[in-house]
């Protein structure tokens, strides 16, 4: 199926004619109007089939729509950040993770970004600076911490001292 369409699907009609419409697409509680939309119709039966070109040409503008009514980056802005940090699309999907193509699916708009990788995107946009830790990766050290024994001490006026990692508190025994 190109830009045309010889035979229904449904009831192999050849009385198929093309239209041009308004189609709605909705999704949530909104709505996406799209002017000039062609479809083909079978004078038969009268079901209806999308021009699969044009169908493909406006994934990504519905997915851009699908994306801001989830309150998400469209992928101009995925693009505009990326830009204006400098990076390339392999760069930036090595750096923030999601691979090497990954930006270019984004911003093509034929695949949308988590939710995750689009709040990382409004982080270092707003604090650049964020990206030092993410390239430079060894500067980060993590601490292991030992889990100190704990020791109980019975002194003559019923104090019960608990030694912990350098640090002491003192409880009184109840009852005594």
């Amino acid at each position: 199926m190109n830009n045309s369409l010889d035979t229904c699907p449904v009831c192999d009609s050849e009385d198929i004619g093309k239209e041009i419409i308004e189609k709605k697409f909705r999704y949530g509680a909104s709505e996406l109007v799209v002017p000039n939309y062609t479809i083909f119709k079978c004078g038969e039966c009268g079901e209806t089939f999308p021009d699969k070109s044009q169908s493909k040409v406006l994934e990504p503008t519905i997915r851009d729509f699908h994306r801001e009514v989830d309150g998400l980056l469209t992928s101009s802005d995925i693009k505009y950040i990326r830009n204006g940090l400098g990076y390339t699309q392999e760069k930036f999907g090595d750096l923030l993770g999601g691979g090497a193509k990954a930006f270019a699916r984004y911003e093509t708009g034929t695949v949308t970004q988590s939710k995750p990788m689009d709040n990382l995107l409004r982080i270092i946009w707003h604090y650049p600076s964020a990206i030092s830790i993410l390239s430079n990766k060894s500067d980060i050290r993590i601490k292991k911490f030992e889990v100190p024994t704990t020791s109980y001490m019975i002194q003559d006026d019923s104090e019960i001292k608990y030694n912990e990692a350098e640090m002491q508190h003192t409880f009184k025994a109840v009852g005594t």
